[in-house]
């Protein structure tokens, strides 16, 4: 998806009410990232929403940057900053 239709998304009303708040409900404002921990186990990573008393806000990732439907439920997830981070190679996202 290219930057100009992300912005696009983003910017929505259909995002920025509905789906963005959905995902959130849905992953009960945790990040839905998985970490390896030091016994070579899969953690779920715990960092909670502001929105939720956290301390950090979650961003809502397109899990295949391709898919050709923007607001498909299932393939968004949210993550924090820092998984967020790891899963782009450190790029900066919108």
């Amino acid at each position: 998806m290219t930057s100009m239709r992300l912005k696009a998304v983003y910017n929505s009303k259909k995002w920025r009410t509905e789906v963005r708040s959905e995902v959130l409900r849905r992953c009960h404002f945790r990040c839905e990232a998985t970490r390896l921990n030091v016994f070579g186990e899969y953690d779920r990573c715990r960092t909670v929403d502001i929105v939720a008393g956290g301390d950090k806000s979650l961003l809502i990732d397109h899990i295949d940057p391709f898919h050709p439907d923007p607001y498909d439920i299932d393939n968004l997830q949210a993550l924090c900053s820092e998984c967020s981070g790891r899963k782009d190679g450190g790029r900066r996202r919108s």
